[in-house]
């Protein structure tokens, strides 16, 4: 019984880093698996709430949610410091919603990864929570598969955070996909998730996610569905200096209830590469971007008949229908998402 008792409290927690394109052993833009780690965080003896972390905590002092998101912003924040980097803004909105949604699925189901119960991926929540900027996601979550009940007011001691900071930032090569996706340049806010269960002390660190965007322009809204047979409209104002690239769009299947063993095998996602790429004129490219320049940036315009919309492999299957929005500074090579949407695709 006693080795039973030392398993039980030492919870395994593993992260889970971003994955925008291909795997990090092939390209500088992917992610893998983050490596395994057993934690253990002793907790504050107080349960003394402290509302908000505009000042540091002291021993004894507990977070609440709000506080323990800005707090969490500040360790990042102090992070990027160390190698002269922008601080990057708490984005209480989309990006919230969406990494506070998936830390509590991670969290009551015991895995981890970038892929909801529910079949849902990171774009998608953030899409469905209303954003409209690129977003790159870290995941800590334990990975058990044994479902729990959550605190319903999170009360965190600053120690919590700060260790499960460390635990993506102080990330080793090569397997240190979330310390580059903190330390990337043109992040400039972040969705913070935290969920934490029910029983003090279980796990060790709470379950934490971190939704990444780069806010680099300004995008009409999609329509709520695409039914087949229609097209599209997009619109974007992207913001100076960045030279516009274009819009892209790749179809995504349906996405179905995982069981949970699925959803923690699978870990690390790849962004799905455009099925169809549109550029302005001077590029190859099978309709022209409309370029217009306005107050603070350059319009991006297209009309996407339906039959060049990408579809499944029945031209009617139901799914998802992403949409990118490229764009490059002057220093860099190559065009980067600096949008990614969904909507979903029916009949």
């Amino acid at each position: 019984m006693r080795p039973m008792r030392r398993v039980a409290a030492l919870v395994l927690l593993a992260a889970c880093g971003p994955a925008p394109s291909a795997p990090l052993s092939a390209a500088p833009t992917g992610s893998v698996q983050g490596p395994e780690k057993a934690v253990q965080v002793p907790l504050a003896a107080s349960a003394t709430v402290l509302p908000n972390a505009d000042r540091e905590p002291v021993v004894g002092e507990r977070l609440d949610l709000a506080g323990a998101r800005r707090y969490l912003v500040r360790r990042v924040n102090a992070d990027r410091a160390k190698f002269q980097l922008p601080p990057v803004l708490l984005d209480d909105g989309p990006a919230t919603i969406a990494a506070q949604r998936h830390a509590e699925d991670l969290c009551r189901h015991g895995f981890l990864g970038h892929w909801g119960s529910d079949g849902s991926v990171p774009e998608q929540r953030y899409s469905e929570a209303g954003g409209s900027d690129m977003i790159l996601e870290n995941a800590l979550g334990v990975v058990d598969e044994k479902s729990r009940k959550l605190q319903e007011k999170v009360a965190i001691s600053a120690a919590e955070l700060a260790h499960s900071e460390s635990l993506f930032f102080d990330e080793l090569p090569p397997h240190d996909g979330h310390r580059k996706n903190i330390l990337t340049a043109t992040h400039t806010h972040v969705g913070i998730g935290i969920a934490v269960t029910e029983a003090p002390g279980e796990l060790g660190a709470p379950c934490i996610v971190q939704e990444f965007i780069d806010r680099a322009g300004t995008f009409a809204p999609l329509p709520a569905v695409l039914v087949a047979g229609a097209g599209i409209d997009l619109d974007g104002t992207i913001a100076s200096p960045l030279i516009v690239g274009g819009f892209g769009l790749a179809f995504l299947p349906a996405p179905l209830p995982l069981p949970i063993a699925e959803a923690n095998r699978r870990r690390s996602y790849t962004v799905p590469a455009p099925t169809v790429q549109f550029w302005p004129k001077g590029f190859r490219t099978p309709l022209p971007v409309v370029l217009e320049a306005v107050a603070g940036g350059t319009r991006a315009t297209l009309h996407v008949p339906a039959a060049m919309i990408p579809h499944g492999e029945a031209p009617k299957q139901p799914g998802l229908l992403e949409i990118s929005a490229w764009a490059r500074a002057a220093n860099e090579e190559t065009y980067r998402r600096i949008s990614l949407r969904t909507i979903p695709f029916r009949p």
